[in-house]
């Protein structure tokens, strides 16, 4: 999605998709996972957190950080090809 939109003439949604791609990939992985393990069930709702300690904490931190991280890393590799497929038409 991010990728898509640093491809858009309008200029809020290309800084917008840039403000995200660029936060996500300049911060390390081990970063990330540390704050989806510790910094946010704190952050949660009682049920939720409760739910998450339940059902495998490690696991949703885990695919939350190499979600937020590969998907800031994927849009450039889209954006990329998007502008690619530009020059060729």
């Amino acid at each position: 999605m991010a990728g898509a939109l640093r491809s858009l003439k309008l200029a809020p949604l290309r800084m917008l998709a840039a403000v995200y791609v660029e936060f996500f990939r300049n911060v390390p992985l081990l970063v990330w996972m540390f704050f989806w393990y510790f910094a946010a069930p704190p952050l949660l709702p009682e049920v939720v957190r409760e739910w998450l300690f339940g059902h495998g904490l490690e696991f949703w931190a885990a695919v939350c950080a190499l979600g937020v991280y590969s998907g800031a890393r994927f849009s450039e590799v889209l954006q990329y090809n998007i502008a690619l497929s530009e020059l060729w038409e």
